[in-house]
Parts: C-alpha cells; structure tokens; sequence
C-alpha cells in the first residue's frame, strides 16, 4: 500500500480494487481521498456494494468538489448497483449544493432506470424543487 501512496493517480485502478477487500479498504479509501480529483471517477463507478461502496462514498465526501461529483452520481441513479449510495451522497448534499443540478434531476425523472431515486433526491431538496417536479409532472394525478 506504502508503493501505491506514492504511485498517486497512477495507482487509483488499484486502489479501487482493494476498496473490496475488508482488510484494506479503509486505507484505500484515504489514499482516494488524497489523491482527489483525479480519482472522483473511478470512485463514483465504485459505489456499488459488492466492490467496497460505503468506502468509495466516504471518500468521495472529503473530496471538495460537488461540481464534479454531482453530476456523475445523477447520472449513477440509473445503475441498480450505485443508485442507492449515488442517492445518499445526492440527499446528503442537499441545498444549496444541489441548486445548479435540479433541470439535471428534472429531467433524470424521464428515465425509468432513474425516476425513483432522482424524485428521492428531489424531495430532500425540499421546496426549491417544487417548480421543477410541477413542469416535469404534466398527469395531474401525479403532480398532486
């Protein structure tokens, strides 16, 4: 793990294979976490349960950039593996982080793949995205 530290980008594939593995994970994902930026990707793809999500999900919070996070995780809402933590990291953001993405989270309601989560993460933004749900839900049985 010492080598991996000071591979930096070079060594996020690795890194993001050892978030699976109990004994290590926890420290692979501080290594994510300092290599940063470069490493949002790969993390996001990582989300997923059975390859050590809770620990790519904890490092992607100490990543300070929503900018690059958010519209990944919307686009994460559609894949049954990462939707839940990709919906997590959405609610755990909230507002007024989430202010920029709602046409983004609008428009993820179109998706089937994606509706029920994109509308979970919509509901924890609260009233700023009441505008949004009203002109995306045109069935008035639904928009009620």
């Amino acid at each position: 793990m010492v080598m991996l530290n000071q591979m930096g980008a070079a060594a996020i594939p690795q890194l993001i294979k050892v978030l699976g593995d109990e004994r290590r994970q926890a420290y692979a994902g501080v290594l994510l976490t300092e290599i940063g930026e470069p490493a949002i990707p790969a993390l996001v793809e990582a989300l997923d349960e059975n390859k050590g999500g809770a620990y790519a999900r904890a490092a992607l919070a100490r990543i300070p950039r929503p900018d690059l996070i958010i519209p990944l995780l919307i686009n994460a809402l559609g894949d049954k593996a990462r939707q839940a933590h990709a919906c997590g990291m959405l609610d755990d953001y909230g507002m007024p982080t989430l202010g920029p993405y709602l046409p983004q989270l609008t428009e993820a309601l179109e998706d089937t793949d994606k509706r029920v989560y994109a509308s979970t993460a919509l509901v924890a933004v609260g009233a700023a995205a009441t505008p949004h749900l009203l002109t995306a839900v045109t069935d008035e049985r639904k928009r009620f």
